[in-house]
């Protein structure tokens, strides 16, 4: 699957934002965060508050 920056994501039936994509070597930071393969996803209610 392939996704882009400020792309939408379902996960866990929630709805996230993809924020950052990281380089292969980068994704063992990733999984610290929000991860879905190589990307940091932001929650949609974060976004909406940062508005």
């Amino acid at each position: 699957m392939m996704f882009f920056i400020g792309d939408n994501v379902i996960y866990n039936h929630e709805e996230y934002f993809v924020h950052f994509i990281y380089d292969s070597e980068y994704l063992e930071i990733s999984k610290e965060k929000n991860k879905m393969s190589n990307c940091i996803l932001v929650h949609k209610s974060e976004i909406e508050l940062k508005k």
